[in-house]
């Protein structure tokens, strides 16, 4: 999953500063004052300490977002107080502020039957075996289209914040047709 910082106004020296604690972080630079750092950088990385490192050093506000949707994070990164999100987290931002247009065209993008899936798997309150018998598909079929959604968005809906995120998209999508 990728991790993009946004910086107030972008500074070269923070790009160099990355580039030089890990040669392989940087990977997109300048992009509306957004740097993205490369996928799986970091699996279990404190980016509170980070953010922080970084904002005392070059003194600015720096807001970082963890996975998510390229388009969907570009466009909103700049509006989030300076703070550490995780997509999921986002999702409740997006459709409080009726940008859950984008998350509509977004949702229409992928296969009815991954969409399905993942509904019955919110409504039988994320149990594999209740999905799966409501579904007529194996145990491990679920599982599968379980982590291909999670590929495809970073959002893992067997988490709680993960369910509930795609829970207010689907149900904003259902509300808005």
């Amino acid at each position: 999953m990728k991790v993009y910082l946004y910086l107030e106004k972008y500074d070269e020296l923070i790009v160099d500063t990355l580039k030089e604690s890990n040669e392989q972080i940087v990977s997109y630079t300048n992009v509306n004052d957004i740097i993205i750092l490369k996928e799986e950088v970091f699996e279990e990385f404190d980016y509170s300490e980070i953010k922080d490192l970084l904002e005392t050093d070059f003194n600015q506000k720096i807001t970082i977002v963890i996975g998510g949707i390229e388009s969907i994070v570009l466009n909103h990164i700049s509006n989030l107080p300076s703070d550490v999100y995780y997509f999921d987290d986002l999702i409740v931002y997006l459709v409080n502020i009726n940008k859950g247009v984008e998350l509509k065209k977004w949702l229409n993008n992928f296969d009815v039957e991954l969409v399905n899936t993942i509904t019955k798997y919110i409504e039988f309150d994320m149990s594999i075996n209740k999905t799966a018998n409501e579904l007529y598909i194996h145990r491990n079929t679920l599982n599968y289209r379980l982590d291909k959604f999670y590929n495809l968005t970073g959002l893992n809906v067997r988490t709680f914040k993960g369910s509930l995120a795609v829970y207010l998209i689907l149900n904003f999508v259902q509300t808005t047709n």
